[in-house]
């Protein structure tokens, strides 16, 4: 009889330890499923109580505040809040189920026994949840800009060249001028609204002593100028005066490199 009452605990100390490890899996899929079904940027924590086997999920949902410049954000997480109490009710059944499937395949006889059971609630942000929401947007359009930095970098070198760069005398209301002439040549798969262009002053040492910014390509919602995009495969001639800009010591020598670039937005 002694030998069965120290099998039998050996048995119950074997299943609920193995219950015990197969709980991190079940926290896994109850995130995953909350995570894909609301698809919004909420702070999710959970809670298992491997005893009763439910699962407390609450979800904060991101302030509008971190969207200040975006009139619609507020209404947005209005909105939002709406569908993910709507969703809540669909996500904790649906997970349930896949939490108790998974029990299954794995042979969780405790949960079993005592099925999972999920419960979601909703909670506002306090301060100190705003603070990482703010940093975590803050982090994210950064990481954004500097992708785009690096796609313009990239097709700047690849993509794009200078041709014939050079210092001449040309015509400017009816008066010569020293100017600085060249070619933009798109020999990439992009259509550009901006390509700027910087020009360094040097003196008789081949040294740089100013610089100045021209955009011989820039589409504006104004119209004014040439307002013609860079399509890839075209050419862009420019000419820009260096009177008023030229510093004193300079040698009549420059540099030049395109700088920046935008990319034109496909209509849809």
């Amino acid at each position: 009889m002694r030998r069965f009452i120290i099998i039998g605990i050996i048995l119950i100390v074997l299943i609920f330890s193995w219950h015990l490890y197969l709980t991190n899996d079940a926290r896994r899929i109850a995130r995953e499923a909350s995570t894909k079904s609301t698809g919004t940027e909420a702070e999710i924590s959970l809670s298992i109580n491997p005893i009763t086997n439910v699962i407390n999920m609450t979800l904060t949902m991101p302030p509008s505040e971190i969207d200040k410049d975006n009139p619609w954000a507020e209404v947005g997480k209005q909105l939002g809040t709406v569908l993910v109490t709507g969703l809540i009710k669909t996500i904790e059944p649906m997970a349930e189920r896949e939490l108790n499937t998974k029990a299954r395949e794995h042979l969780d006889i405790y949960a079993l026994m005592v099925p999972y059971r999920l419960r979601i609630t909703l909670k506002e942000p306090d301060e100190e949840a705003i603070e990482r929401f703010r940093a975590r947007r803050k982090e994210q359009l950064e990481a954004e800009e500097q992708q785009k930095r690096e796609i313009a970098r990239q097709y700047i070198s690849e993509g794009l060249k200078l041709e014939n760069v050079r210092v001449a005398t040309g015509e400017r209301f009816g008066r010569s001028e020293v100017g600085v002439f060249g070619t933009i040549v798109n020999g990439g798969a992009k259509t550009l609204s901006q390509v700027k262009v910087r020009v360094y002053f040097l003196d008789s040492g081949g040294r740089r002593i100013g610089e100045k910014d021209y955009s011989p390509v820039l589409v504006t919602t104004l119209g004014i100028g040439d307002n013609t995009p860079l399509r890839p495969g075209y050419r862009k001639d420019f000419g820009y005066s260096l009177r008023d800009y030229a510093p004193s010591g300079w040698a009549k020598e420059i540099e030049a490199e395109i700088i920046e670039i935008a990319f034109q937005e496909e209509k849809s």
